[in-house]
């Protein structure tokens, strides 16, 4: 990329921006230029080619391991409601539930006797 700001090994025609006139100007290059500039860089046609087509498999592979991971959290997701619904069946619990507490042993916690859940409750005296 620095290579491209070398005015003298790549002459530019500079032209306004035609989307929108407050942007930068455009960059327009030869695209001979270009080629012969690559061949050199790459040691040939051949290589450029090679180059073009492992860019390409990079970008599938980013593709494709983003993919797979957003299909790992949509999994992981899934198991989690799974589990949740295999749960409220089991215990024959409604989506919305009103909680209905009693108290557990030493006074300060308290069991749901629908869902299970428990909480802890400070008991102030005065």
């Amino acid at each position: 990329m620095v290579e491209l700001r070398d005015r003298e090994l790549f002459p530019v025609w500079e032209k306004a921006n035609p989307h929108k006139s407050t942007w930068n100007n455009m960059l327009l290059y030869m695209r001979q230029h270009l080629e012969s500039f690559a061949a050199k860089k790459w040691d040939g046609l051949d290589n450029l080619d090679k180059e073009f087509e492992r860019r390409i498999d990079e970008k599938r592979e980013r593709k494709e391991k983003k993919y797979k991971q957003s299909v790992a959290n949509l999994r992981r997701r899934t198991r989690v409601e799974e589990w949740e619904k295999t749960r409220r069946q089991r215990l024959n619990i409604d989506n919305a539930h009103e909680h209905v507490y009693e108290p557990i042993d030493d006074g300060c916690e308290q069991k749901c006797t629908i869902c299970g859940m428990v909480i802890e409750v400070e008991m102030f005296e005065f």
